[in-house]
């Protein structure tokens, strides 16, 4: 295991024990279209950029490309608001105590604020995307209809399949709290413990998970391979040199997205969602959002957590 991410080790160890295979570390990074920043005379993202620099590129970027009124062209897709709040620093759970600290998290608050005003200036709203045949999801920016998304590594799959527009990769943006909190989660192969076919399975993780496995997986890029020298020998290889910025990130990794202690975490956080969606669709203010959000997640916790 010493050949491997050493985080994706510990994600996955308990109590001394490994209890998963590490597959594949994810960082995060901006991925850009060279084309359309040329296009609208705007200075490609670089590693010394900020959220703000984010912000006003994105807001040049997005515009109506053939004066009908509606827009066509948006500077950016909108990053995970969960992101966002890791990357400036923010809880979204304490997972030692088991309750939501969005609403008294003035990090947390702050990220959410600045992503509002991303979204309304310079993504598509959920409106916009809806009205749009294939704008969902990453497709907005595969048609070159977007200017740069904060990606995570598994969006490279689709990404690397570009052949109508130059795209290139740099570092996330410092956020407004002045520290880059650089992202990392992953993924793992583990074997039931009930397993009707124990012995092949054993030999699928071995063959996934070894060098030859890892090999195929650096060079599909849906994530940095789990071992190490694949990852650094094949991911970024050529013609993909412009991935060289996930790679970086592996430097500064900080903050593991994936609540680790915390269960059912997709229904406890089904709240989130909702209200953040409410919100961009007018229906909620910003202030009512959190405020509902938070109770419903600590309702939900308190139903999973009786002893709280």
């Amino acid at each position: 295991m010493t050949k491997y991410w050493k985080v994706l080790v510990d994600a996955y160890t308990y109590d001394g024990k490994l209890y998963a295979w590490p597959l594949q570390l994810k960082t995060v990074a901006i991925v850009y279209n060279k084309d359309l920043f040329d296009k609208e005379g705007v200075s490609y993202p670089n590693e010394k950029w900020t959220w703000n620099d984010y912000y006003e590129a994105a807001k040049k970027i997005k515009r109506d490309t053939d004066g009908n009124g509606i827009t066509d062209q948006f500077g950016s897709l909108v990053p995970y608001p969960s992101y966002m709040i890791l990357m400036n620093g923010g809880k979204i759970i304490d997972e030692a105590r088991k309750v939501c600290v969005i609403d008294k998290d003035p990090r947390a608050i702050q990220a959410l604020k600045f992503l509002r005003k991303l979204i309304v200036d310079g993504c598509p709203t959920p409106a916009e995307q809806k009205a749009m045949e294939g704008m969902v999801g990453t497709q907005g920016f595969l048609m070159g209809k977007v200017g740069m998304v904060m990606a995570p590594t598994w969006m490279l799959t689709s990404f690397s399949k570009i052949n109508t527009f130059k795209w290139s990769t740099t570092s996330a943006p410092m956020p407004l709290g002045g520290e880059l909190h650089e992202l990392y989660e992953g993924a793992a192969l583990c074997l039931s413990k009930g397993s009707e076919h124990p012995e092949e399975a054993f030999k699928f993780l071995s063959y996934y998970g070894g060098e030859v496995g890892m090999e195929i997986f650096a060079k599909a890029r849906n994530g940095i391979p789990g071992l190490r020298e694949p990852a650094y020998k094949f991911f970024a290889a050529s013609p993909y040199e412009h991935l060289q910025s996930y790679l970086d990130a592996t430097k500064r990794m900080k903050v593991f997205t994936t609540l680790k202690y915390i269960k059912n975490t997709t229904q406890i956080m089904e709240p989130f969602g909702r209200y953040w969606d409410l919100l961009n669709l007018d229906k909620i203010d910003f202030d009512t959002a959190i405020k509902k959000m938070t109770e419903e997640i600590n309702k939900n916790l308190k139903r999973e957590y009786s002893e709280i």
